[in-house]
């Protein structure tokens, strides 16, 4: 064989092995891209689903029991008082009062009880999807490699809906406030 053929043999080889290489980074780069998109979708689904439960919780509810936007604050303030229990008396007794003080009868009070209990689960329920949707993005965009092209595309923490004592808990680390009652005021109010 000649010198010529041994020579373009390497070069060819080369040739495709240089190819071959850069065809890699191409499909790593797309799949490193197109891993975040769907990732980034997928948060962005869930936090319209979030979005969604929570307004059908509130939908659920006061479509069911009649409730309209002007009795919405009283109306809430009453589930608040007997969502919080009664110093010294029996369960039974605290929903038989707090029934007669919304005007509505006990099988109704518990229906609705219920139903509000089955609403803030699946709110519950998209709520922690949506975070672990966000970790699984945050987490696939910090990764080696990926951070050296994602590191400029972490999706901002999602915003839970919360209550303002739980906020408070949050923020101080305590959460003294052990009652079942409302009628006991928090010490850091």
């Amino acid at each position: 064989m000649s010198k010529w053929m041994i020579g373009g043999g390497i070069a060819a080889a080369s040739a495709l092995m240089l190819g071959g290489i850069l065809l890699a980074a191409v499909l790593w780069f797309f799949s490193i891209f197109n891993g975040e998109v769907i990732l980034r979708n997928t948060f962005l689904a869930k936090k319209k689903a979030v979005e969604t439960s929570h307004d059908t919780m509130w939908k659920t509810i006061s479509q069911k029991y009649n409730i309209s936007e002007d009795y919405k604050e009283t109306f809430i303030e009453g589930l608040k008082a007997v969502a919080s229990g009664r110093e010294g008396g029996s369960l039974f007794k605290m929903n038989t009062e707090s029934s007669a003080q919304l005007g509505l009868s006990t099988d109704i009070f518990m229906a609705m009880m219920a139903t509000i209990e089955g609403q803030r689960a699946m709110l519950k329920r998209e709520q922690d999807s949506l975070v672990d949707v966000w970790r699984e993005h945050k987490t696939f965009c910090e990764r080696m490699p990926n951070s050296f092209l994602l590191s400029g595309k972490i999706l901002p923490e999602p915003v839970m809906i919360t209550s303002s004592r739980t906020a408070i808990a949050v923020e101080t680390g305590k959460d003294d406030d052990v009652s079942l009652g409302s009628m006991h005021p928090r010490k850091d109010k």
